[in-house]
């Protein structure tokens, strides 16, 4: 029995759709309150931080053995260079800078969905990306 290329269609856009609604409500979620509560220690460190992407080491160096024996926090140099930039687009409010780690977790879960189905099937796909979504830890 074979499936129709309109009902192919139809299956694959419910499946867009349901995949909209989660990263709907995960944006929901991790947008609220967003801007209630001050920065924390390190979310200050790296607004305050002068690190322009000019300025980092090359990523060549994350092969260095001695080198990241001395930076042991050399991947978030990176991120403060991100954020650099970020801020310099954005401003400096809680909302505009958090915002940027709201947009990478919706990325990280439309990434788990696509993993998931990958290997598995977009059922398997559909659950994972919803408890990500609903996590309280990612949020």
């Amino acid at each position: 029995m074979a499936i129709s290329a309109e009902e192919n269609i139809s299956s694959r856009l419910s499946y867009i759709i349901i995949l909209g609604i989660i990263l709907m409500v995960a944006f929901i979620f991790r947008i609220h309150h967003l801007d209630k509560f001050t920065f924390w220690y390190d979310e200050v460190i790296t607004v305050l931080d002068e690190w322009g992407l000019n300025k980092l080491p090359p990523i060549s160096k994350l092969f260095d053995g001695s080198f990241l024996i001395y930076n042991h926090d050399y991947l978030t140099l990176y991120s403060h260079g991100f954020i650099y930039y970020w801020q310099k687009l954005f401003g400096l409010s809680e909302f505009a800078l958090r915002l940027s780690s709201v947009i990478f977790s919706l990325l990280s879960i439309f990434a788990l969905y696509l993993l998931t189905k990958e290997i598995f099937d977009i059922k398997t796909a559909n659950v994972a990306s919803v408890l990500l979504a609903i996590s309280p830890l990612h949020i």
